[in-house]
């Protein structure tokens, strides 16, 4: 569950939740309450809250205007994305600095919340999300997680490649791709990573892409197009065919014909 809040009040109600909680401060300077007492938090840190742990939600310093985004991550998903890596944390979830620095994963938050709140992809929102909760308990936490190092080229990679390729008109899960592969989430998403240099979900949109030129090529109409290769709409479907080729869908299809 994610959040976009835009603060103007003075409210400081105490209160707690019962799943982690991390936001990133999007704009402004503002102030929380948190086990440390009050801490203030400007553009580009990151806050961390643990189940239970009592706090109030931000509120801005002085007039100025103070936006942060937060992301909720109940229990359950975090365990299942421990059990699929084989983690066995010793303790709860706790964290080395409430309110830290990251630019990296500053950038990771951001461009996750920015997906899970725009994109309709299951691929995308499953993968952008796993990555980041791994991130944030091995690089922030004080939860002791070791993931395996992918080095050489694994076996498994190519079944996924042909999954993809076979199925790419249809909604894949990255929890259907770890069913094909017999690894988990996560080490799909870091094998893909070093080794094609993308993730899975980006994977599959360029190749959704490719498939689309194909189709338009032959004067298959946009809207027909954008379905038969497996975008939810049009919009999705133009937007990342211009991000992609540098061209909108109609403007290809025109330069293919002349």
């Amino acid at each position: 569950m994610t959040e976009v809040r835009t603060f103007g009040d003075n409210s400081i109600t105490r209160h707690f939740h019962n799943r982690l909680s991390f936001a990133i401060v999007t704009g402004g300077i503002g102030e929380f309450i948190l086990k440390g007492g009050r801490q203030k938090a400007s553009t580009g840190s990151i806050v961390k809250i643990a189940p239970g742990e009592v706090h109030s939600s931000g509120k801005p310093t002085g007039a100025s205007h103070f936006e942060y985004r937060v992301f909720y991550v109940a229990d359950t998903s975090i365990q299942r994305i421990l059990d699929a890596e084989e983690q066995k944390p010793e303790k709860s979830i706790s964290f080395k600095e409430q309110i830290s620095y990251d630019v990296n994963f500053f950038f990771n938050c951001l461009q996750t919340h920015q997906g899970l709140v725009r994109e309709t992809d299951i691929l995308y929102q499953e993968t952008m999300f796993t990555n980041l909760v791994l991130e944030l308990l091995q690089s922030h936490s004080n939860t002791k997680v070791q993931l395996p190092v992918i080095d050489s080229r694994p076996s498994y990679l190519p079944v996924i490649i042909d999954y993809l390729h076979a199925y790419y008109y249809r909604s894949i899960s990255l929890d259907e791709l770890s069913t094909v592969s017999g690894r988990s989430p996560g080490q799909i998403i870091r094998t893909f990573q070093k080794h094609i240099g993308v993730a899975p979900h980006v994977y599959l949109i360029n190749l959704r892409v490719i498939k689309a030129k194909e189709l338009l090529a032959r004067n298959i109409s946009i809207s027909q197009t954008a379905l038969d290769v497996g975008f939810s709409d049009q919009s999705h479907f133009h937007r990342y065919f211009k991000r992609i080729n540098h061209v909108t869908p109609g403007k290809f299809r025109k330069s293919i014909s002349a």
